[in-house]
């Protein structure tokens, strides 16, 4: 059904669009705040390390405030900073580079001749957000023909040259015709973890029904909402990250282009996920009792209400200040702290801890991957470097004392990596979902989150 779009406002001043209503249901749906995390740099945009005093002083903070949508139970960001809409062409994220992912989209794409009464030569997909082929690849392996479509021009002309057909473009309304008109309409259309990055929700949709069979079926994976409040993961939300998705949301939302979820499917990968299965009426596919089972859990917990989100922001505070306590605790007790992990998501912990904070009780960042190493994090401008601090120290950094774990849905694999740290005394310290102090005294058995 036709809908009006959203009241936009943009700020030429801070650089962003700001959203007056709801992104899902439009006009004269207005959004409630829930969390305020004031400005914030974006979670990516590291600094150079030859930066001077005058580029932190340049840096742009963006608005970071988490809206629910008192008609469709949406979660999202309101702000949307003019340089994120950028970020994507250069994106340099590769899913194939983390092994779990690899294995999560092998056996999805087992799963998925199921959906099909077809053999998959005669099967065509097209997912969009499509990355280097994590997916793509497993499906084609299979035999079905497989359709790309991604902003990130290196990365899409990487699997061009491969042999694949992808499309370095936006996925929209626009885009399709050019889709349909090569190819014809598509069996499935697929997505995974790209429905979080969407600014104009209804043009993805047009584009969906424009390239979709009458009879075919979306696939959507998603962040599940309801995991990161229980699971408080509350580093999730980014400017990246524009909406966050519970069944009722993502059901309400579809509803809109007369799809209906047929199926659903609650997963422990990204700390929690929601993959949904959503038809036109032409499918005919029957409702699986997973749908309605997760409806009732949604609604027993309460999700449809902005009281769930704002008792989650109540018990945010309270993990602030345990962090804030160990972390001063070390400082004053003369001991070098440092962090591990450089994700978009540490820019999120360190500012709802405090950017200055962090910036005068932590000394550096480790990150495993070169291409940060040598940068500084966006806000606290804290350098990041190698994990060989841990053994051998740093020409500037001793080895430290105790190491807070920004990435820390990753702890089960850092700590044990890193025992030798451990058994010399040095400890690790997990801030999320609870505080937690590991040390050659503690059983080693970390929170993981994937």
């Amino acid at each position: 059904r036709a809908m009006r779009g959203p009241r936009l406002e943009h700020d030429d001043e801070g650089g962003f669009t700001r959203f007056c209503d709801c992104r899902f249901c439009g006009y004269g749906h207005p959004c409630v705040e829930v969390i305020n995390f004031g400005l914030t740099p974006l979670g990516n945009n590291y600094l150079k390390q030859d930066s001077t005093q005058a580029d932190f002083e340049n840096e742009r903070r963006y608005p970071l405030t988490l809206m629910f949508c008192p008609e469709c139970a949406a979660l999202q960001i309101s702000a949307v900073p003019d340089a994120q809409l950028s970020v994507w062409k250069d994106y340099m994220y590769l899913s194939s580079a983390i092994l779990f992912a690899r294995d999560h989209f092998l056996e999805y794409a087992a799963e998925f001749p199921s959906y099909f009464v077809s053999k998959p030569e005669d099967v065509t997909v097209l997912e969009f957000g499509c990355n280097d082929g994590v997916f793509l690849r497993p499906l084609a392996a299979r035999g079905f023909k497989v359709i790309g479509v991604d902003p990130a021009t290196k990365i899409v002309q990487d699997l061009i040259a491969q042999g694949f057909t992808v499309y370095d473009d936006f996925f929209g309304e626009e885009s399709v015709g050019r889709i349909v008109a090569e190819h014809g309409r598509v069996d499935a259309v697929v997505t995974s973890n790209s429905f979080a990055h969407i600014s104009d929700m209804h043009d993805v949709m047009l584009g969906v029904v424009n390239v979709l069979k009458p009879e075919g079926f979306l696939a959507i994976q998603v962040h599940y909402a309801v995991a990161m409040v229980e699971k408080m993961q509350y580093d999730w939300i980014y400017h990246e990250h524009m909406s966050y998705y519970t069944l009722h949301s993502l059901r309400h939302f579809l509803r809109h282009f007369n799809f209906e979820i047929f199926d659903a499917k609650l997963m422990s990968v990204h700390g929690g996920s929601l993959r949904i299965f959503a038809q036109l009426p032409q499918g005919g596919r029957p409702v699986t009792d997973a749908v309605c089972k997760i409806i009732a859990s949604e609604q027993e917990l309460g999700v449809t209400r902005s009281e769930f989100y704002t008792n989650f922001e109540q018990k945010m505070a309270e993990s602030r200040e345990q962090i804030r306590k160990v972390l001063s605790d070390a400082r004053g007790a003369g001991k070098t702290v440092l962090a591990y992990g450089a994700p978009a998501r540490a820019t999120t912990l360190s500012s709802y801890i405090g950017l200055d904070f962090m910036a005068s009780h932590v000394t550096a960042v480790i990150d495993d991957s070169p291409t940060k190493q040598g940068a500084l994090m966006p806000g606290t401008h804290l350098p990041i470097i190698s994990s060989d601090v841990l053994r051998a120290g740093h020409p500037t950094i001793p080895v430290p004392d105790i190491v807070i774990l920004f990435a820390w849905s990753w702890a089960h694999e850092i700590v044990p990596k890193n025992r030798d740290f451990l058994l010399k005394g040095g400890a690790f310290v997990v801030p999320l979902p609870t505080v937690t102090v590991l040390d050659a005294g503690t059983v080693v058995d970390p929170p993981r989150a994937t």
